[in-house]
């Protein structure tokens, strides 16, 4: 049976791409990263109109998210990235390592709304919603030395793209470690880890 997961989560430092890195490197399902084919556009589409000593590349906007994150939802937004318009054609574009045989194992990481679920239920995909306290957040955040005063901001100002679906398949608590959660979805047999 193929496993056809697409993660989501109930906010940032969730753990989804830990996740979705796991499932690749471990049981080597093909990685979607969604986030990177926006990034990948916006890099494009930004390095089309500056002077060559201007450019960014896509490993600096992923280092200085915090500083392009406002910039990538407005992006996300002109390009349908973030809804209805261009949901359809941007998983697609995910995807696209993995449509040509999709007897592969592949992992989602991360749709952003009820669009980007509807799509990719349609393609059979399991929608998995990451769900981790305030709490967990925060200090998942002060561990990278940021704001979690921030990144509440940005949930509030976009809760669209940041608060995941309202009834996924599964729900996986991104509290407990990721190898454990990946041995759920793929229904291992393992002993619950001890907190």
């Amino acid at each position: 049976m193929t496993h056809k997961f697409a993660l989501t989560s109930s906010g940032p430092l969730s753990g989804k791409s830990t996740l979705a890195r796991h499932l690749r490197d471990a049981y080597g399902f093909i990685l979607a990263d969604h986030s990177r084919s926006l990034v990948t556009a916006f890099v494009e589409s930004w390095n089309s109109v500056l002077p060559v000593s201007e450019r960014i590349a896509v490993d600096q906007v992923y280092q200085e998210k915090e500083v392009w994150r406002g910039r990538l939802q407005q992006f996300g937004y002109q390009t349908g990235f973030n809804d209805n318009t261009g949901a359809q054609l941007w998983v697609f574009i995910t995807l696209k390592e993995w449509l040509p045989d999709q007897k592969r194992d592949v992992v989602f990481d991360s749709l952003r709304g009820e669009t980007q679920a509807n799509v990719l239920h349609w393609l059979g995909f399991e929608v998995v919603q990451i769900e981790i306290s305030e709490y967990e957040r925060c200090a998942r955040a002060a561990k990278l030395n940021l704001s979690c005063t921030g990144i509440s901001q940005s949930m509030a100002a976009h809760p669209e793209l940041e608060l995941g679906v309202r009834h996924p398949d599964i729900r996986l608590d991104g509290s407990l470690p990721t190898a454990f959660q990946a041995s759920t979805l793929l229904g291992i047999q393992t002993s619950k880890p001890r907190c």
